[in-house]
């Protein structure tokens, strides 16, 4: 086995549990569907997760040719253990009749944009470490990256302190848009993906 495949496999299976947990939370709220309506920014915001987990898998591919240290595997280890907390705290918990969905999106908003405004930091961290590692096309693609990142950053603070559902429809479409700008036009700038 090979040190990437090491690397790859290890987040992999991070992430998957991520992954499972979203899908879980969405077969509850099937389950459930009668008794306890689902809360829609809930569902827009893991289904966001789910994307940007699936892209961040995507792109671990492009580091197929890194020398690999303990510094690098942790530095693209984080952003895999934040998107697996984040998906945590996300899933809806129908079972509870105490609280509304709405109520239960608000309580668990804050930490998951707190969460996911350092996201687009270890991003950056990562795109620097794939520039120096792979001489890869990052020229290329710094204008759209200074749009995104300040934008996905400032959209993931946003959303941690206000409570306002009309807000966070506006910053999930905000992170939206950053997320669909990266996979259209960033990643494929710097050949990210198999």
């Amino acid at each position: 086995m090979s040190s990437f495949e090491f690397v790859l496999v290890s987040l992999a299976i991070v992430v998957g549990f991520g992954i499972s947990e979203i899908l879980a939370g969405w077969g509850r709220q099937l389950r459930h569907r009668r008794a306890v309506r689902p809360y829609p920014l809930q569902v827009v915001a893991s289904a966001f997760l789910l994307a940007l987990s699936l892209r961040y898998l995507w792109t671990l591919w492009s580091l197929r040719t890194a020398e690999w240290t303990y510094r690098g595997f942790v530095l693209v280890a984080l952003p895999a253990l934040v998107l697996a907390l984040a998906a945590h705290l996300i899933r809806s918990d129908v079972e509870d009749p105490r609280r509304t969905p709405r109520e239960q999106y608000f309580e668990i908003a804050r930490p998951f944009f707190g969460l996911l405004s350092v996201f687009p930091i270890f991003g950056a961290a990562n795109a620097l470490y794939n520039a120096a590692h792979l001489q890869s096309a990052y020229g290329t693609a710094t204008g759209a990256f200074r749009l995104v990142w300040p934008m996905t950053l400032g959209a993931s603070l946003w959303l941690a302190v206000s409570r306002s559902p009309r807000h966070h429809a506006i910053g999930l479409a905000i992170l939206w848009a950053g997320n669909v700008i990266v996979s259209i036009w960033i990643l494929p700038a710097l050949g990210a993906g198999p």
